[in-house]
């Protein structure tokens, strides 16, 4: 029960190399590598022409079907107004470019180990930006400022009314001004 053997004996089973990331190469025969290679040079030279390749009739027949199972309908050809209004909210929006935003630099195609040298740069010349820019500190607040301002108690309202409550710290403000007299 705790080992699986296979039926030829004890011999382990072998890996399938689909299984370990490897592919079998399966040879169709020299017909279907001609037919591959007629493809590819026909695909060339309709590249280098510039020619259409006319779709099969059964394929243009069978409609494409949407999510809900009913033909897809393309959508309409864009005329020449709505280019020019493309172009034009283009040209609003490369005007109104604040520049928050940096334009992404053009790529360099290097290949071996220059590749691996410019982007170990450039990726430590962006984390060095980042980590700079999360290090920015805010300056310490001051001390806290001790003003002569609200001089009313502080605390929970003892009961009555506003009037009451105002009329008892006039009182204790007159009685504070006559002791200040006194000294």
């Amino acid at each position: 029960m705790g080992q699986a053997t296979s039926s030829q004996g004890t011999a382990p089973r072998q890996r399938e190399p689909a299984g370990t990331g490897q592919l079998r190469e399966i040879d169709l025969g020299p017909d279907a590598t001609l037919h591959n290679i007629a493809q590819t040079e026909a695909a060339t030279k309709r590249l280098e022409t510039g020619e259409v390749k006319e779709m099969d009739s059964a394929r243009r027949r069978t409609p494409r079907l949407g999510r809900d199972g009913k033909p897809w309908r393309p959508r309409k050809p864009r005329n020449s107004d709505d280019l020019k209004r493309d172009e034009l909210v283009e040209a609003v929006l490369k005007e109104g470019n604040l520049g928050l935003y940096k334009a992404p630099e053009p790529t360099v195609q290097l290949t071996g180990p220059e590749a691996d040298d410019f982007m170990a740069e450039q990726f430590q010349r962006e984390y060095f930006e980042t980590v700079q820019s999360n290090n920015v500190r805010r300056a310490p607040p001051g001390p806290p400022s001790f003003g002569k301002g609200d001089d009313r108690p502080k605390g929970p309202k003892l009961g009555g009314s506003r009037s009451a409550r105002a009329a008892m710290r006039a009182q204790e403000e007159a009685a504070a001004a006559k002791k200040k007299k006194r000294r």
